[in-house]
């Protein structure tokens, strides 16, 4: 079996409880249950910690992203459900005032889009849900994201992503037990399918107008038509376990399952890669 992947262990005896992780460039930012804000930097493959900052907020920080459209980038933090938008500077990272800050009072996830065309303007598209609807932003100049418009929904969004190359106009949502499929220009919702055994959602935005959605063991990878494909450079993956997390590493499909990571492509059946992850008792 090819090993796409070795594992290291990166960060061992933290006196914090992770809650979410992200990267963008040789940074790595570690959202803690605590409220601090942990940034590590890669050099020389090594990681140091960079930056801590305690009291970055009151309690747990939910989701985290970084949108690298605009010098500087712009960090967006979830967190007592409330989002807010901070600029990264050399060695700092500040709040920025922004009007959706109250408006966002009741959001529980959002979602990023940072177009790949490279024949477009740089921009970036943001969708927070909050309660039973979906507010939209978008990035067209520095400075924080602007309102484009607000989409009442039939239920809370558990988990969604854009699905477009360039400017997106289509976002996949999953509910419980469910997935869906919005019309960002029209605001219709079109059912799509059924999450199967495990009722939470779980999706990827895999790469152009692909979009993988999980169903029992498999994840299914569905056209901008919101189609499944059927050809043979595109199909359907089935994993040993149900995934709760997928991570798309081009050319490579990661998913979380219960015993650890497997690894497969979108072009081929077998796997590639199991890695085991012996998960410590927390006390």
């Amino acid at each position: 079996m090819l090993e796409a992947f070795t594992t290291h262990e990166l960060l061992s005896n933290i006196p914090v409880q992770i809650e979410y992780i992200c990267t963008y460039e040789d940074r790595l930012l570690v959202g803690t249950k605590q409220g601090t804000l942990l940034v590590y930097k890669f050099e020389n493959d090594k990681i140091d910690l960079f930056l801590t900052l305690k009291g970055f907020s009151k309690k747990a920080i939910n989701q985290i992203a970084v949108t690298t459209v605009f010098s500087p980038y712009q960090l967006i933090a979830l967190s007592e459900g409330t989002l807010n938008v901070y600029s990264i500077q050399q060695s700092s990272i500040q709040l920025l005032p922004w009007e959706g800050t109250a408006k966002t009072r009741g959001s529980t996830l959002f979602s990023l889009h940072q177009p790949t065309a490279v024949d477009e303007m740089p921009s970036a598209q943001l969708a927070v849900a909050c309660k039973r609807k979906i507010i939209l932003y978008h990035w067209l100049k520095k400075g924080p994201p602007q309102e484009v418009k607000e989409i009442s929904l039939y239920d809370v969004p558990k988990a969604m992503t854009f699905h477009g190359n360039g400017y997106a106009d289509k976002i996949y949502i999953g509910f419980k037990g469910k997935y869906c499929q919005l019309n960002v220009s029209t605001e219709q919702v079109k059912d799509m399918l059924c999450t199967g055994r495990q009722l939470e959602a779980t999706m990827l935005w895999v790469d152009k107008d692909t979009v993988a959605i999980c169903k029992d063991e498999w994840s299914i990878l569905l056209g901008e038509d919101g189609k499944p494909y059927q050809d043979e450079y595109k199909s359907n993956i089935k994993w040993c376990d149900c995934p709760t997390a997928l991570l798309y590493c081009k050319p490579y499909i990661v998913a979380v399952i219960n015993k650890g990571l497997e690894v497969k492509t979108i072009q081929l059946v077998d796997p590639i890669q199991g890695v085991v992850i012996v998960r410590e008792a927390v006390q």
